[in-house]
């Protein structure tokens, strides 16, 4: 079971939505949508579309080893705990295997370790850990709700549950060799800053564009920057369905009319452009009284822990697993595919920004280390934030007696 949730998710997230064009993803128009006339997130495209994808992620496993991974992911998703919402049936699935709440500490159990390092290396903790605490809120609502929930201390790490482990490090240990780039979560940091300032960044990557694992434009009909655009869209559409938010426009055909938009948005590209994106985020920022800083979704200065400056987007990703797991907002169902979608394009920014290939070498490094805060660099908050995240870490490590860096 472990191995087909770590190689479906890697699949679901990482080859099948650019095997063909991912904009063809969203939008009730979808031509990838299967006789049945689900949704993309609920059959993962059908058996056929998955056993291609992975036959291509993972050249060793043979067709009848995909088949079967298929079906034991459909066999899991179909049972009566699970709700039946594929993809996202899936993501709850491996974190409840791999994670559990040690009173008010969410951890890693230590023998799915190793599992748990292999899955999330090309994709991030963040969505795990999400879903992991929406889906256990949602179990246990006395504890928490989505309202209630308290981000101030909201992990973007796990640590292993482990107790001997943890008792050998707390003892003191030294921090000798620590990168200052490459010791904050860059890539959570460009995302956060890209998703609220999202105009006139062509430059920015342009400068990237260089540096790209050389298949990407094989891979993909469309630019990077086109793709990112494209998430920022959908952020903060989503984030609006969550906050039942509209223009107060009834006349005005616009990026808030959920029921026009799922019919037009796999025409992005031509209907949501970078300059318009950004009218709405600004609109978002001007609906809060208080200073949302770093991201629309939060006011940022209002946490004290070392990571507020992302804190957005946790609460982002929070909110619409737990309207997922809830079944309270219809929308955001309706509108699953469109999170599969930014989920998609989180995994295909963040490969480019976080080593997660196997390439051995400096050159490999280094190639990586040149573009850690590539969207940040100009922009001074988000560029303090990222700094601030670097240093603090290790103060805030428990063990850690002196850090050189």
């Amino acid at each position: 079971m472990d191995k087909s949730l770590a190689v479906g998710l890697h699949v679901a997230l990482k080859t099948l939505p650019f095997e063909k064009y991912l904009t063809e993803m969203v939008g009730i128009q979808s031509p990838l949508y299967d006789f049945q006339s689900k949704p993309l997130f609920y059959n993962l495209f059908g058996e056929k579309r998955f056993v291609s994808a992975c036959r291509v992620a993972f050249p060793n496993i043979s067709q009848s080893e995909a088949e079967n991974i298929y079906n034991n992911l459909t066999t899991m998703c179909n049972s009566f705990e699970n709700d039946n919402l594929g993809l996202f049936s899936i993501i709850k699935i491996f974190a409840k295997n791999h994670l559990k709440i040690n009173g008010l500490e969410l951890k890693c159990r230590h023998d799915k370790f190793i599992l748990w390092r292999e899955t999330i290396h090309g994709i991030g903790q963040l969505p795990f850990i999400c879903a992991f605490a929406a889906a256990s809120d949602v179990a246990n609502p006395k504890h928490h709700d989505a309202k209630s929930r308290d981000f101030e201390n909201f992990p973007i790490y796990v640590r292993s549950d482990d107790y001997t482990l943890r008792q050998i490090l707390s003892k003191g240990t030294a921090e000798n060799h620590y990168h200052l780039i490459g010791s904050s979560p860059a890539f959570l940091n460009n995302w956060v800053c890209l998703m609220n300032n999202i105009t006139h960044r062509k430059e920015d990557f342009t400068k990237l564009e260089p540096l790209l694992n050389r298949s990407f434009n094989t891979l993909h009909k469309y630019t990077l920057y086109e793709y990112i655009r494209m998430a920022a869209g959908l952020r903060i559409y989503l984030w609006r369905i969550l906050n039942n938010k509209n223009n107060g426009n009834n006349n005005d055909k616009s990026f808030c009319d959920t029921e026009y938009f799922d019919s037009t948005f796999y025409k992005w590209h031509k209907y949501i452009q970078s300059e318009r994106t950004s009218i709405y985020i600004e609109q978002e920022r001007k609906m809060s009284e208080k200073d949302r800083t770093l991201d629309y979704i939060c006011n940022t200065k209002g946490y004290e822990n070392v990571y507020s400056g992302i804190m957005g987007e946790c609460i982002f990703l929070y909110r619409c697993f737990y309207a997922l797991y809830s079944g309270d907002n219809k929308k955001i169902l309706a509108a699953g595919d469109c999170f599969y979608a930014y989920l998609a394009i989180w995994s295909l920014l963040r490969s480019e920004l976080t080593q997660d290939n196997y390439a051995a070498g400096f050159d490999n490094f280094k190639n990586y280390q040149d573009r850690k805060d590539v969207f940040i660099l100009e922009n001074t908050k988000y560029e303090d934030s990222f700094v601030n995240m670097a240093l603090h870490t290790p103060l805030t490590t428990v063990g850690i007696r002196s850090v050189e860096i």
